[in-house]
């Protein structure tokens, strides 16, 4: 795992008077994440790409970490999980500069500012990992997850139609959002290469 990452977590932040922890996710947050899940509103829900209620996803995701390919940070009131924000970065090739952002939080957990702090978190661990941009996805109908991306100076650049069908068969316009972090000319050598030929200070 990247030191740079390793040094930032476990932190503990403090939102309208609520301490909370953010932390990486770990093989025993399973069951907790699982929870997490089954609080989503199903309208939520149906909108991710996997049955995230299927506890064979979660257990899947929990016993195959692999902190080079998907970044996934929890945020805990707890022992209760409450937010989940991961960065996909590809493995080298001609995108290798840009990674996928995903988040969700808890409806309990809302309009105190903790999807705001996730992003800029992710955000800020996405840049010492050497990502020039940033994309997200969202459908095109989800109107406050736009508004959310855009006060975080995300901008569209593009609508894919029937890109999305939901877990209920549905499609849906898919809009993809970007922010740049760095001009790709600025990028070290490093971002270019595969994540495992980086030195990211060991660990797992």
């Amino acid at each position: 795992m990247s030191t740079k990452v390793r040094t930032r977590f476990p932190k503990t932040i403090t939102l309208k008077g609520r301490p909370l922890q953010l932390r990486l996710l770990d093989k025993a947050d399973e069951t907790a994440l699982l929870d997490y899940f089954r609080r989503l509103p199903v309208d939520e829900r149906q909108m991710l790409k996997e049955d995230v209620t299927n506890p064979r996803v979660v257990k899947a995701w929990c016993a195959n970490i692999d902190f080079k390919s998907v970044l996934p940070v929890l945020a805990f009131d707890g022992p209760k999980v409450v937010a989940n924000i991961t960065l996909h970065r590809t493995r080298g090739g001609w995108s290798a500069h840009v990674a996928r952002m995903r988040v969700t939080t808890d409806p309990s957990y809302r309009r105190i500012g903790l999807g705001t702090t996730l992003v800029k978190e992710l955000l800020d661990v996405a840049s010492a990992l050497g990502v020039a941009i940033v994309d997200a996805e969202v459908m095109s109908h989800q109107k406050e997850a736009q508004r959310f991306l855009e006060r975080l100076d995300f901008v569209p650049v593009a609508t894919l139609p029937h890109h999305v069908v939901d877990l209920t068969r549905q499609p849906h316009d898919l809009s993809v959002y970007s922010r740049t972090l760095t001009t790709v000319e600025k990028l070290s050598p490093d971002a270019w290469k595969l994540p495992e030929e980086v030195d990211e200070g060991g660990g797992g």
